[in-house]
């Protein structure tokens, strides 16, 4: 999950709720479930002749549903504006007898809690239901955990990533036995649950009950239920998913997380929201590998004026640097995969008539796997054939143990290998130390 970057879950998001919008088209127009169909289609057929009246009627009912919601989050924002909206403009229907505009509703619910039931678990269904498990499972942590951290940042709360994968998934495994979907944070209702000042998860526990005691109570509530009513209150809450204000930093701030960005909406809107999540991941990772893989190699050289003449970027200071040695720094781990782009700047910039002694300095180099220690031992072998050595400094523990393995028997003994820059220095090039600029 920690791999899923911020710019994943914007477009994600972004791409889920324009999908959740479009298939509204045929609900707000008043398309009844056996006659719905989706984008342009919806709009031809709601303009037939004897079509007409009704869907003017139900995008009526859609636009006050909208118009609703939007004042009472305007001038009311602790009130529940969706539920009171779907409320309202419900009973202004049942007032103004829109039934005789044959206006869908949504239907009487069956007074009952969701059954008890098994789940199936022989091999030929678990074939079937595992690739697409391990998505919704991913697609709920990243949600959940989205949702968390947002809130937990608002509110100054320490979150145990661990903590709450377990709640969710102990939440899934019961939930299982009683015919539930997966469940996941919801980005809406837990912004709404702390703007209206809920702070544990009994508020959770609490609204389950309300909508519990409604459907044993009064399930019948649904006959007078417009379905534009309800497009109306699941538009406005794919309207809420929209985090414009995030992808308007993005697209200001870097070029690599608006093409994740991007990446990651198309194929959700162009593929599916499944897919969405894999581009986005694989596009990050692309982005930090080719990042990682190409760590600079600076010439540095020592500054005057830094204590105990400090080594800084000899060309962005306009130092000299110290005569017969030529002083790099490398700015990044040296694993398999930068290999290649650091043996070529070491070979540019020792090339004649560079210096061929080297001192390659490893302040940044948190790791150095066996391929890095191969290309050392080249590049040593290379100096050394040309007259010159190659010598490190400031390697910590871990690369300094992985070369001191690695290149046993090499020309990279423990006198090329120096703890300290200015002991390296005054071993090397003690003028150079003495000298001013």
């Amino acid at each position: 999950v920690n791999f899923i970057s911020p710019s994943v879950i914007v477009g994600f998001t972004a791409g889920a709720a324009i999908l959740i919008a479009s298939s509204q088209v045929g609900n707000l127009l008043g398309l009844a479930p056996e006659e719905s169909v989706s984008g342009m289609a919806a709009i031809r057929q709601a303009l037939q002749p004897e079509m007409l009246p009704r869907s003017a009627v139900s995008v009526l009912l859609f636009l006050l549903t909208v118009g609703v919601f939007l004042l009472i989050r305007r001038f009311r924002r602790r009130w529940p504006a969706l539920l009171i909206a779907m409320i309202l403009v419900s009973a202004c229907a049942w007032l103004a007898g829109v039934s005789a505009w044959r206006v869908p509703m949504v239907g009487a619910m069956p007074a009952a809690l969701p059954p008890l039931s098994m789940p199936l678990l022989s091999p030929t269904v678990l074939q079937g239901l595992i690739p697409g498990a391990l998505v919704v499972a991913v697609l709920g942590l990243v949600q959940a955990m989205s949702v968390a951290r947002a809130l937990a940042t608002r509110s100054g709360q320490r979150l145990d990533s661990n903590r709450e994968f377990v709640g969710q998934g102990l939440a899934n495994v019961v939930g299982s036995f009683f015919s539930s979907y997966p469940g996941s944070g919801s980005l809406t209702r837990s912004g709404l649950n702390y703007e209206i000042g809920a702070r544990t998860p009994l508020a959770g526990i609490f609204s389950s009950l309300v909508l519990a005691l409604v459907l044993l109570a009064a399930p019948e509530a649904g006959a007078y239920l417009p379905i534009p009513v309800v497009a109306g209150v699941i538009v406005m809450v794919a309207w809420s998913l929209l985090d414009l204000t995030a992808m308007r930093r993005i697209f200001r701030s870097s070029r690599e997380e608006t093409a994740v960005l991007t990446a990651s909406l198309l194929s959700a809107l162009l593929v599916s929201l499944e897919f969405s999540i894999a581009i986005g991941v694989i596009s990050s990772l692309i982005f930090y590998l080719r990042r990682a893989s190409k760590p600079r190699v600076v010439p540095v050289a020592p500054h005057p004026q830094r204590p105990n003449r400090g080594l800084r970027n000899a060309e962005k200071h306009g130092l000299k640097e110290c005569p017969g040695l030529r002083i790099l720094r490398l700015d990044g781990s040296l694993f398999f995969g930068a290999v290649d782009n650091v043996e070529r700047e070491l070979q540019r910039l020792t090339a004649a008539p560079q210096p061929k002694r080297v001192l390659l300095v490893c302040h940044a180099v948190n790791l150095i796997d066996l391929a890095g220690v191969d290309m050392l031992v080249r590049e040593a072998e290379r100096l050394a054939q040309e007259g010159g050595e190659l010598y490190l400094c400031g390697l910590r523990d871990q690369p300094r143990r992985s070369l001191e393995q690695g290149a046993k028997g090499s020309r990279i003994t423990s006198n090329h290998i120096f703890g300290d820059p200015a002991v390296a220095l005054a071993a090397l090039a003690p003028d150079c130390l003495n000298t001013s600029n």
